[in-house]
């Protein structure tokens, strides 16, 4: 059964725009529109230029202007196609938040380890280039480095336990954190660099069905560390290395596919598309589908026509076609056991 009602975009004008971006027909009065949205100007070589100043009756200039001082824009995310703007992005205001509220900031190292042996120099390097050289989506490994501060807004990366609502894109506030009990003691310094793992991090989050732990707050839930397995290849032969780390992420800055099924109240969109790939119009549809409407989004920077102007792949709308086929099956199936047995 396909559903007809959404209850995140508030804004018809908006929502016109996206049934019409998901089924590959953008028109020039959506990208008038979307161009409304901007914060600035950037040219063809990315370099910064001073925006233009608004017409009578110029698109640009048309919607209200924004304070990212004072809440709610101070509190809104950037969604990117690009992992090291999320990253220095969500590494900044992780900064910005310990400066303003005065905790302090800890920096929590990956490890990594090969039969529960560290690496040596030749398997940190084969490491290193794995990274490095591979196509694959680098989201599915767990990060090198954590940032974590008591305060900090953070979201849950992995399904830890669906039943309680700690899943893959939970999110929350860290409300204390535990540290290894090997850490030696801390110097002085708003910025600390952890040598262990912290045994777990306290998070209040937003939503879950978990039942209060015992001395702790409604709401809090203790994060474990998890680990993952990765390939390298060194003199020859396949070497299995164990990533553990802490699945979780700050959340002033989500790439495209993490930011899909979160509604985020106040949001900045990059739609520039990377040096290296474009953006498919599911990236498209994705990253500008997440807020209510044009009140709530503004557009870091200009975008090329062309992207939305290219066609889906003919696989989806086969698919699309084959779901409203499956739909109306349904539908019809469905009136006639009402007919049959009443409501």
């Amino acid at each position: 059964m396909i559903l007809t009602e959404q209850m995140r975009v508030s804004d018809p004008t908006w929502r016109d725009f996206l049934v019409h971006l998901r089924y590959g027909r953008v028109e020039s009065r959506h990208l008038k529109m979307l161009r409304t949205l901007l914060l600035r100007h950037l040219t063809s070589s990315e370099s910064p230029r001073p925006p233009p100043q608004p017409r009578a009756n110029s698109p640009i200039g048309s919607m209200p202007s924004v304070d990212f001082t004072t809440k709610p824009w101070a509190d809104a995310s950037l969604i990117t196609p690009r992992h090291a703007v999320r990253t220095q992005w969500n590494e900044a205001t992780s900064q910005k938040w310990c400066s303003e509220s005065g905790h302090r900031l800890f920096i929590c190292p990956t490890l990594d380890t090969i039969k529960g042996a560290p690496l040596t120099l030749e398997e940190w390097y084969a490491l290193a280039g794995r990274h490095k050289n591979t196509r694959r989506r680098r989201n599915k490994d767990l990060p090198e480095l954590v940032h974590l501060a008591i305060g900090m807004k953070v979201m849950v990366t992995n399904n830890l336990q669906t039943d309680l609502d700690i899943t893959n894109g939970a999110r929350g506030v860290i409300a204390d954190i535990i540290l290894n009990r090997d850490e030696p003691p801390l110097k002085d310094g708003s910025t600390v660099q952890l040598k262990f793992l912290p045994e777990c991090i306290l998070v209040r989050l937003s939503c879950t069905r978990a039942a209060t732990l015992p001395h702790l707050e409604e709401g809090v839930i203790p994060i474990q560390r998890v680990s993952s397995s990765v390939q390298i290849r060194v003199d020859g032969k396949t070497r299995t290395v164990t990533r553990t780390q802490f699945p979780i992420t700050g959340t002033d800055s989500f790439t495209d596919y993490r930011a899909q099924g979160q509604t985020i109240p106040y949001v900045i969109i990059n739609i520039a598309p990377p040096p290296t790939s474009g953006l498919s119009l599911f990236n498209l549809y994705v990253s500008l589908s997440h807020s209510s409407g044009r009140e709530t989004i503004r557009l870091l920077r200009d975008f090329n026509d062309e992207m939305f102007l290219q066609a889906h792949e003919p696989e989806l709308i086969d698919e699309d076609d084959r779901l409203e086929e499956m739909n109306v099956t349904t539908k019809e199936w469905w009136d006639k056991m009402q007919a049959q047995f009443g409501k």
